[in-house]
């Protein structure tokens, strides 16, 4: 229904800007709606009615195309009259373009502001990824599947972040530090490991996160710093999948 709607809200506005010019191109040819309509061969105030009515819009499902090109002809006009308002309706994005952007829209209003501005450049933006031709309803599902992807992502990528530095600054290490980028990749290997692992066997994910202890002495690093960063992530990773 809402769909039907804004088609009817288009062809109206096009009726609307239609009968505007074309109320003013008969007033140029010097013409009354009188006049005008017994040029066309509409008779009496019938005519002069009828004519009222397509210079007021009244048709909201376009307007007649054989009575705009009647008014044309008797006004000594081309339809290169109407061109501009003609290429404007025909301008607007196809049907099912503008669809798919609504539904997006729709879809990132319960994102935090900030991310509901980046999601909506991600999603319109000239050199967006998630651009892709929409022809079919399978395209504009994908376009959202896409967007909304991007927009969990950009969230979680901000939750890590404010992670990040809450443990940096409970251990008292900055987060330019060369500690705080080994910390920091190494919590992202810990993330990413869990993240990867996160529907296997308990004992799998176990296995892997013990291989990552002997990452800091590899390189000859503390280990105590990394294990905490370790515990951290971990906790971090089950209140994400309590929380869902």
């Amino acid at each position: 229904m809402a769909k039907k709607k804004e088609s009817c809200a288009e062809l109206a506005l096009l009726s609307r800007q239609v009968g505007e010019r074309l109320s003013h191109l008969r007033r140029q040819a010097g013409l009354t709606q009188q006049q005008a309509a017994e040029a066309m061969g509409l008779r009496g105030g019938a005519g002069r009615s009828y004519l009222s009515q397509i210079e007021r819009g009244y048709f909201a499902s376009g307007p007649p195309l054989g009575r705009v090109l009647a008014c044309l002809q008797v006004y000594g006009c081309g339809l290169d009259a109407l061109c501009d308002i003609l290429d404007r309706y025909t301008s607007l994005p196809p049907r099912l373009e503008q669809q798919s952007q609504q539904a997006i829209y729709k879809a990132i209003e319960v994102l935090p502001a900030r991310q509901q501005l980046r999601a909506y450049n991600y999603a319109v933006g000239l050199k967006t990824k998630a651009c892709v031709p929409v022809r079919t309803r399978a395209d504009a599902a994908l376009r959202k599947k896409r967007v909304l992807a991007w927009a969990e992502s950009a969230m979680m990528q901000k939750r890590l972040r404010d992670f990040y530095k809450t443990e940096l600054e409970k251990m008292g290490v900055g987060w330019f530090d060369v500690l705080g980028y080994n910390l920091r990749f190494y919590g992202r290997v810990v993330f990413a490991t869990m993240w990867r692992l996160r529907k296997a066997r308990p004992a799998w994910r176990a296995k892997a996160l013990k291989r990552l202890e002997d990452w800091p002495v590899r390189y000859d690093l503390d280990p105590a710093p990394f294990l905490a960063m370790k515990a951290a992530v971990i906790r971090f990773i089950e209140e994400l999948e309590q929380t869902g």
